[in-house]
């Protein structure tokens, strides 16, 4: 799997993916699921979350990189809000077939 590295606002990561898509949509699980207190594995203290721009910037080659792919950041919101919501439905559809 490619090895991709992703920028948003003070938002540095490197993470694996199968598209620079799919690497976008877990930056922000990684950036906003420690807001969620329901997504979280484990409690945590106070946590400072990363402040994403308008943007985010996704490059096979590193950070900072003028020819990086920029996605719009509620785009890739909005895909993680509806995969959310595809799991929580799939998990409660399970459940009633128990």
């Amino acid at each position: 799997m490619p090895k991709y590295y992703v920028q948003s606002g003070n938002l540095s990561l490197v993470t694996t993916a199968a598209t620079s898509r799919s690497a976008a949509v877990w930056a922000v699980h990684r950036a906003l699921s420690p807001t969620l207190s329901f997504l979280c594995e484990e409690p945590t203290g106070e946590r400072v979350s990363p402040e994403l721009d308008e943007t985010i910037r996704v490059s096979e080659q590193g950070f900072d990189r003028p020819d990086c792919l920029v996605l719009d950041t509620l785009d890739v919101v909005t895909e993680w809000n509806q995969l959310l919501l595809a799991v929580d439905r799939l998990q409660k559809r399970l459940a009633a077939a128990e």
